[in-house]
């Protein structure tokens, strides 16, 4: 695991949904695309909330890893990126049904991208994170 080339990966991703918030006027920010779905402003704050816990679980304790610490990547990767399933959003990390301001929610994420960013490179990313258990998400499955 390379923290270069995450916090590369990380700047890239903030940095284009930034651009993507960005790029909305706040009425598309804040309307619903189809029935049963988030705003984007929420998907937004989604991530907002997501990532800002997982600042704290990473600056949580750790442990020395008795496996390989990229074991779950994999499946990682594969939850997030399977489009074909509808998960449910835990409640701790799930955006109030409100009306969202746009310079506050860009200023938002540009805070967790500095956040994370800053992160990244100070961590011994062969460490195992004990304050959050990682499950499959595909679990969480609406």
């Amino acid at each position: 695991m390379d923290s270069k080339q995450i916090t590369t990966d990380l700047l890239d991703s903030l940095s284009e949904l930034i651009n993507q918030v960005s790029s909305l006027n706040e009425a598309q920010l804040n309307t619903c695309p189809f029935h049963g779905s988030w705003t984007p402003a929420q998907v937004s704050q989604h991530l907002v909330l997501s990532n800002s816990g997982f600042l704290e679980v990473i600056n949580g304790p750790v442990s020395e890893a008795n496996r390989n610490p990229a074991e779950f990547i994999p499946a990682i990767k594969n939850d997030f990126l399977n489009f074909s399933i509808k998960m449910k959003s835990p409640e701790f990390v799930e955006p109030p049904d409100t009306y969202y301001n746009k310079e506050e929610l860009i200023q938002a994420l540009h805070l967790l991208r500095t956040g994370v960013t800053a992160l990244v490179p100070n961590i011994d990313l062969a460490k195992i994170c004990m304050a959050f258990e990682y499950r499959y998400m595909a679990s969480l499955a609406g």
